[in-house]
């Protein structure tokens, strides 16, 4: 990966770079952006010129110390702290980020929880119950759902994706 400005380039093929990207000016939305896979996206699309709400759940730690190192390096990150299991606390969150960086362009979909902190293995279906599946079905699938539709206007205002 080569860096110049606000651009990045990736994907270097005999040389040549294959893919360049400038979003300076462009809003984005991360969710699950404190750790991981979120956190690599947060910190590429800030280094690519865009303001970048990082979300996770209220009370992380690691979400105020990955934003404030964000900030540190002079990217604009912001931390959208918010349950997304909780359906009001999800969609308050995108509209207070909307607001507040003015508008969104693109809504990242990454956060997701096992519910547990290691392997379930198939013999042992009874340490599944309903709550285990109910809290899996309401981060993983009703979260982007969520999201989504609280994105959904300002998403078609700037004509962004998802």
């Amino acid at each position: 990966m080569l860096t110049q400005g606000n651009q990045i380039a990736v994907g270097l093929v005999s040389g040549r770079i294959m893919i360049r990207a400038d979003l300076s000016g462009k809003k984005v939305l991360v969710t699950g952006g404190a750790s991981g896979i979120g956190l690599g996206t947060v910190g590429l699309f800030a280094r690519l010129g865009a303001t970048v709400a990082s979300n996770d759940l209220p009370g992380n730690p690691q979400l105020a110390q990955t934003v404030a190192d964000l900030r540190a390096e002079g990217l604009e990150v912001l931390a959208a702290p918010a349950d997304l299991s909780d359906a009001d606390d999800t969609r308050e969150m995108v509209e207070q980020v909307a607001v507040e960086i003015g508008g969104l362009d693109y809504l990242i979909n990454n956060a997701a929880t096992p519910n547990t902190t290691s392997p379930i293995p198939a013999s042992d279906l009874d340490a599944t119950d309903e709550p285990f599946w109910d809290l899996l079905l309401s981060v993983n699938l009703r979260g982007p759902f969520r999201c989504t539709r609280a994105a959904a206007p300002y998403l078609r205002a700037a004509r962004g994706a998802v």
